[in-house]
């Protein structure tokens, strides 16, 4: 397998945090101006999601804290889904589904329940880089990947 020039990382991690930015503000009820013509196409994705599927935003890039477990987050999103569940989204830019995802989820569940936040759902939104109906991935069950996650920050913390 090839691996990814570092330049090109680089600048898919730069767009993913400028995209996060301005679809965080969308769902906070700012007046947006001027969209990158990179970012514009993952905008408009987000766009149609939130404006059919979200009736209330919670909490947009809070950081919380999980003094149990001594690890802390940024969820991307917290909202009330128009059908009245209370749902973690994390907004995603890559192409492809990462298996990685469901730890990341796993983990923000567990932020979002210890600090007060009871979600019902968790999922990762794939904004389509054309504007397009983004994907939804709902993760069911968040218990196999938190200890996925649990064992993964064990290692980090006994290494360092």
């Amino acid at each position: 397998m090839a691996a990814i020039p570092e330049k090109t990382l680089a600048a898919a991690a730069d767009r993913g945090t400028a995209v996060h930015d301005v679809c965080g503000r969308i769902a906070l009820g700012e007046f947006i101006i001027g969209i990158d013509v990179g970012q514009e196409g993952y905008v408009r994705s987000f766009e149609k999601w939130f404006s059919t599927q979200v009736q209330e935003t919670v909490l947009v890039e809070r950081r919380l804290y999980d003094e149990g477990l001594c690890f802390h987050g940024k969820p991307d999103l917290i909202a009330r889904l128009v059908d009245g569940r209370l749902a973690l989204v994390d907004l995603k830019t890559p192409i492809a589904h990462q298996k990685s995802w469901a730890m990341q989820l796993g983990a923000y569940t567990r932020l979002a329940d210890v600090n007060g936040y009871h979600v019902d759902v968790a999922g990762t939104l794939r904004l389509d880089p054309a504007g397009k109906t983004p994907k939804m991935k709902w993760y069911e069950d968040s218990g196999p990947a938190l200890t996925a996650f649990v064992a993964a920050l064990s290692v980090w913390n006994f290494l360092h």
